[in-house]
This record gives C-alpha cells, sequence and structure tokens, in this order.
C-alpha cells in the first residue's frame, strides 16, 4: 500500500513509561474500554489478511509440544546469546492470532517455534509447553487478547486450520467480554502487560510493514472521532511530537479509509441486490425441492422419486446446476464433472467470488443465495463439494443442512463464495 511507506514517520513512536501512570479515558468504564480493545482485536482479525500464517509441521494444529529440531536447537542458542536489540533486527516481528512471533518466508510463523525467544518475551508469554491444549487442531487464544478463560492461560478452541483463528478466538471472547476489562482495572501486573502488548503493536507498525492492519490501528487511535483515544491518551501513548506531525497529514489518511469505506458498500450494495433477487429466490426454492427428489439428469424434469431431503446423494454439483438453470442464472447446464471446478466454471457465467475481497467471510457469514465451494483436504482437490446458501442455519444441494460442510466435514475446506 503505498500510504503505508509514505506515512512510515507516523509510526516512529514510542510508548512512554508515564504511559503506565496515565489514567486513560478509555478505562473510565466498559463501553469505552470494549471501543478500544475492539482495534486491538480487529488488529489481529486483519494482520491474518495481510500475513498469512503458517506451520513448520503443516496445517496441522499439535497437541503437544514438536520436538525441536537440530537447526531450531541452535536457533534458541543465537537467540540466548545476542541482546533482544540484535535479535530484532535480525527477524522481522509479526503476530500469529495475537501472539508474537517471527515473519519465515512470507508468512507469519507458528508462536510455538519461537518459544522462550529473547526478543519476544518482554512482549508477553511465548506459546510454550503450558500453552498447548493437548488435543490436536486445538489452538489456544492469547489470554491478554481474547480473555484468560476459566485456566487463566486463555481459550482452547477446535480449529480446522490456521485461517481465521483469531476470529474463532473472538467468538470466545463474546463470551465473556467484560473479563478483560476487570483485570485491567483489578490487577496492575495485568494493566502492564496490556500496555506493553500496545506498545509493540506500535513498534510493528514502527518498522513500516506495508499491511492494511497498521494503517487501521494507528487510524483508529488517532482518530479523535472515533473516541477511541482521548488527546490526553495519544500523548502519553506516542509523545506530542507524533501529534505535531498528525495535524498536517491525517487529512490524507483519511481520504484514504473513506475511499475503502466507499468500496465496501459499493460491494456490500451488491451483494444485497443480489441476494434479494427473483433468480436468487427461485434457485433456493429449486434446490429445496429437489433435495426431497432422485435426479438423474440435466433437467428438473428427470427429478421424479422421492427421497429424504437430508439424504447426501453425492451429487451436490448437479443439484445446484440445476438450480442454476432453472433459475436463469446460468442460460444452460454447466458441463463439468467435479464440484471444485465450480472455482473456474462459474466465473465464466459472470460469478464473482467475493472471498477475494473478504479472506476472513467463512461460509456461516456468506451472503443468502452465496455458492459456496469447497475442495477436498488434505490430498486431491476433487471431487470437492458445493453448496447454496437457501438460508440462515440451511445449506442446500442435493441435500439439505442446517450447517455448512465445512463446519462438520474438516475434510473440506471453503476456496470460493460466489454471487453474480
Amino acid at each position: 500500500m503505498i500510504y503505508a511507506k509514505k506515512f512510515i514517520f507516523l509510526f516512529s513512536l514510542v510508548l512512554y513509561s508515564a504511559a503506565f501512570a496515565h489514567e486513560f479515558s478509555f478505562t473510565k468504564d466498559f463501553e469505552s474500554f470494549d471501543r478500544f480493545h475492539s482495534t486491538l482485536i480487529h488488529f489481529s482479525q486483519k494482520i491474518e489478511k495481510d500475513l498469512p500464517l503458517r506451520s513448520k509441521e503443516g496445517d496441522a494444529i499439535p497437541a503437544t509440544m514438536p520436538r525441536t529440531s537440530g537447526l531450531h536447537f541452535i536457533e534458541i542458542i543465537v537467540d540466548s546469546v545476542f541482546s533482544p536489540v540484535m535479535a530484532s533486527t535480525q527477524r522481522e516481528l509479526c503476530f500469529f492470532a495475537g501472539w508474537p512471533s517471527y515473519m519465515n518466508g512470507g508468512y507469519c510463523d507458528t508462536p510455538w517455534s519461537h518459544d522462550g525467544d529473547r526478543y519476544l518475551r518482554p512482549i508477553g508469554d511465548t506459546y510454550g509447553r503450558d500453552y498447548f491444549c493437548g488435543k490436536r487442531d486445538v489452538f489456544r487464544c492469547h489470554p491478554v487478547l481474547f480473555g484468560p478463560g476459566e485456566s487463566g492461560r486463555g481459550h482452547c478452541v477446535p480449529t480446522s486450520g490456521y485461517d481465521e483463528v483469531s476470529g474463532i478466538c473472538f467468538e470466545k471472547l463474546l463470551e465473556e467480554p467484560d473479563q478483560i476489562y476487570k483485570a485491567f482495572q483489578l490487577d496492575p501486573e495485568y494493566r502492564e502487560t496490556y500496555l506493553n502488548y500496545v506498545q509493540h503493536i506500535i513498534e510493528y507498525c514502527q518498522q513500516g510493514h506495508d499491511v492494511e492492519a497498521c494503517e487501521y490501528f494507528m487510524a483508529s487511535i488517532l482518530d479523535l472521532d472515533q473516541r477511541v483515544c482521548s488527546l490526553d491518551d495519544i500523548r502519553a501513548l506516542m509523545g506530542q511530537e507524533a501529534i505535531d506531525q498528525l495535524q498536517s497529514n491525517w487529512s490524507d489518511i483519511k481520504t484514504v479509509l473513506a475511499g475503502r469505506e466507499e468500496q465496501a458498500a459499493k460491494r456490500q450494495a451488491r451483494i444485497e441486490k443480489y441476494s434479494n433477487s427473483a433468480e436468487v429466490q427461485i434457485m433456493i426454492n429449486t434446490i429445496r425441492t429437489n433435495a426431497a427428489r432422485v435426479c438423474t439428469g440435466q433437467s428438473t424434469q428427470t427429478c421424479r422419486a422421492s427421497k429424504n431431503p437430508r439424504q447426501n446423494r453425492g451429487l451436490c454439483w448437479r443439484y445446484v446446476k440445476l438450480g442454476l438453470v432453472d433459475s436463469g442464472l446460468t442460460d444452460s447446464y454447466v458441463v463439468s464433472r467435479f464440484a471444485v471446478e465450480a472455482e473456474r466454471k462459474l466465473p465464466a457465467r459472470g460469478f464473482t467470488n467475493i472471498l477475494e475481497d473478504n479472506p476472513s467471510m467463512r461460509s456461516i457469514d456468506a451472503p443468502i443465495g452465496a455458492i459456496l465451494v469447497y475442495e477436498k483436504f488434505p490430498g486431491s482437490r476433487t471431487p470437492g463439494h458445493i453448496e447454496v446458501k437457501l438460508g440462515d442455519d440451511e445449506y442446500g444441494s442435493d441435500f439439505i443442512s442446517n450447517r455448512p460442510i465445512d463446519q462438520y466435514n474438516p475434510a473440506r475446506r471453503l476456496v470460493g463464495i460466489y454471487i453474480k
């Protein structure tokens, strides 16, 4: 993003020690604190779009600390010898679902790969042995960012991979939204840890990373109109010099953000127009009807015998194609064998994959009428699966389910959410 580098100087900020004694306006009540903390949550969610998460061990989350390889052992020795300043200049900091980690080959590496790192420790606990949940594909949410949970070490949440881990942890936070606020008010050690965390996000953005998450985070804090921070809060966090620099450049940043908001509004209007169209309603009705019938050909005229609408016949793509052609969303029956091939076939018929504009969107967040395409995972991508979101808690193809398939079958990974 060209504007990120243009305003690097805005991010060259230091969290003064006086910040720990300052009485921040956002701590006066839960609503104010929640507004501030939401900027941290959204930063974590946005950073997953900007910097994909990766594991050295593959996509699975291990149940316990993986064995340390010889090379990694050497890395730990080196990190323990060099000073934190030297370590920070050698490696780029990143945040893996809130946990501090390092960039590795263009990805944010798994945090347990750097447990005990000397530079990462001041940010807070690293994801060490005590934080593993004891089950495969279960992730420990960062306790400062998403709440301490019953154990005090953070919630353990099941996940089929690293995509949208912050979103899953955020759902757990919503179950106890005031717990972080209470800890900040009552526990001086937690308060200091929390402010340290803010400091290191600022320092991360200070490095000039070309990521939208930094622009969002800094803009949210610096925009007095949003009432996230007061002028005194900004001065305590960043110093008077940052405020002086801000005055002549803030209008440019606001212009950029306003442009993004305008684009998002246009995308939302297009989605609503699609979901409310007569064609989509016909497609939904056709799929609901056909799910209770046996369809053997390329026309609804071949759907005769009855069946249980919850019965999966392994013909999801056929039933969706019948809904498409019956509604007029496609002018003819799509010739294709495997469901995952819809990734190519639908764009050729005028459909757009809105997952590309919003990588954090999940199947359950898809708009009504959206066509959800999944690949088989791991291994071969075929045959995959395809279904249409018929309504809230209703998904259909050759059978009807109250959940999208990736919510109960980890062998399916969402690759497309299509509208026209």
